[in-house]
This record gives C-alpha cells, structure tokens and sequence, in this order.
C-alpha cells in the first residue's frame, strides 16, 4: 500500500468513525462522545494537511467526489441534530413560561 493510499485509508477510518458516532449523540452521551468525534475530525485535517504536503492535486482530486458526500453526509446529521436540540430547548422554554405563570396565578390568589 502506498503511502497517498494509506492516507486516504486514514481519512476514511476517521470520517467513518465521525459518522458512526453521531448515531449515538444525545444529551446522555454528548460529553462522552463529540470529544471522540471532535479528535477523529482533528485526525482527517491532520491526514489531508500531509496528503496535501507531499502529492500534487491531481493525485487527490480523485477522492475529492467520495469524501464530499461524506462529508455532505456528516454536515447534514449534525444539521439534524442542531435542530432537534433547538426543538428541545423550545418546548422546555414554554413549559417554564407556563409554570412560571402558573406560579403568578397561585401567588395573585393569595
């Protein structure tokens, strides 16, 4: 194997593993898991810095479509995971504006 194939072989390895562990991000496990995530993508930019170093563009504009999508892939779930956080964070915003004006309503009685 050569040593721009080893390389390419690295990025894959860690956009894979970015990818499967976004399956597992939630509220539970995001202290756990974007660290993880956070170091594999460190791990790719480090990978292409060096690809970029040694081959001409030519050589790694090759890859170019297959790491996009990925890429494209990765952007998109954490896209949906922004958003259903957002949602969350709505819905518990009016559940305490209720209970807060609830708590109005039961001290005003008094």
């Amino acid at each position: 194997m050569s040593e721009l194939e080893l390389g390419i072989k690295n990025i894959r390895i860690a956009m894979e593993r970015v990818l499967s562990r976004i399956d597992f991000l939630s509220y539970e496990t995001f202290d756990a898991i974007f660290p993880l995530m956070f170091e594999s993508v460190k791990k790719m930019y480090i990978y292409r810095d060096e690809l970029r170093d040694k081959y001409e563009l030519d050589k790694l504009l090759i890859y170019e479509k297959e790491f996009t999508e990925k890429t494209k892939l990765i952007g998109k779930k954490i896209d949906n995971i922004i958003e259903s956080y957002s949602k969350e964070k709505i819905r518990i915003e009016r559940k305490i504006s209720s209970l807060s004006a609830k708590k109005k309503l039961i001290n005003y009685k008094r």
